[in-house]
């Protein structure tokens, strides 16, 4: 398709005028589309619907609104409504995605030797949403309730 000199040169006005008004740089623009990128991603969609279902109970092995959930139950279920396919059982998941050393929203957190013990999802400032044990349901929490994270996993 070929544009006309004119229109390209409009098109290009226009976007340096955006710039100039807004003074931004057209390094800031990249970083503020790719901040709007993440928070349209997978890990941000499983974080919104983890946020749906605080206050659900623990249930062991549960992996539904409707029946409950446990930890590796709300992760599966959480990344499932992102289209994002997860098994069963922490020790299980910690094998998808891959190993970061530092969370970022979205990222899973593992505990106990090789995930076994359990998973969170990170939501940032050092929380984590999470299905931990029937006396909390599902709740957001510190990432270190119940001790030091053994791996973090961004899918």
């Amino acid at each position: 398709m070929r544009v006309s000199t004119r229109i390209a040169g409009a098109i290009a006005g226009a976007s340096i005028a955006v710039l100039g008004v807004t003074g931004c740089t057209p390094e800031q623009v990249q970083a503020w589309r790719n901040s709007q990128w993440q928070r349209t991603s997978a890990g941000e969609t499983a974080i919104s619907s983890a946020y749906s279902v605080l206050g659900y109970p623990w249930v062991w092995g549960g992996s539904s609104p409707g029946g409950g959930f446990d930890c590796s139950g709300l992760v599966r279920w959480a990344y499932g409504t992102a289209g994002v396919y997860l098994p069963g059982g922490s020790y299980n998941q910690i094998n998808y995605g891959y190993a970061v050393s530092w969370p970022s929203r979205g990222d899973l957190v593992f505990y106990g030797p090789g995930g076994s013990q359990h998973v969170a999802i990170y939501i940032g400032n050092g929380q984590v949403i999470q299905a931990s044990n029937p006396s909390t349901g599902v709740h957001i929490e510190s990432m270190y309730y119940i001790g030091q994270p053994s791996a973090y996993r961004r899918l």
